[in-house]
């Protein structure tokens, strides 16, 4: 891959294929979406606590794309996000810990319902 600048020079594409962490609390400007390097990489953990443009869709693309690596979650203090891509976490086999605390688009109901899915693939929830 390649990364084109203003000043038509073609530099090679960073790499991001060892990241599992990323965190960008409060961050005002940071959009996932917008970083396709970040798609290589094996992550395990983000936390996006307070960030501005965190919204369903940013939980949809991380759901669509790390559904399978995902072990933690924080998007404590996200207004923007709702039931709608909460409850797509529900397809995240190993998300082990949520932190959606000051999110009041998020019902309890959503919470229930990836809480009983976590359960089902484990044998240890009782």
């Amino acid at each position: 891959a390649e990364l084109h600048t203003s000043n038509k020079e073609n530099v090679a594409s960073p790499t991001l294929s060892n990241l599992e962490v990323l965190i960008a609390n409060d961050c005002r400007n940071f959009i996932p979406e917008c970083i396709p390097q970040l798609l290589g990489a094996p992550l395990r953990v983000v936390s996006q606590s307070g960030a501005w443009y965190t919204d369903d869709s940013t939980i949809l693309w991380y759901t669509r794309h790390f559904h399978s690596t995902l072990e933690c979650l924080n998007i404590a203090k996200c207004y923007k996000v709702t039931d709608r891509s909460v409850q797509s976490l529900a397809g995240c086999p190993n998300l082990r810990v949520l932190k959606v605390s000051v999110c009041p688009e998020i019902s309890d109901g959503s919470l229930v319902k990836v809480l009983e899915s976590c359960c089902k693939t484990k044998a240890s929830c009782s």
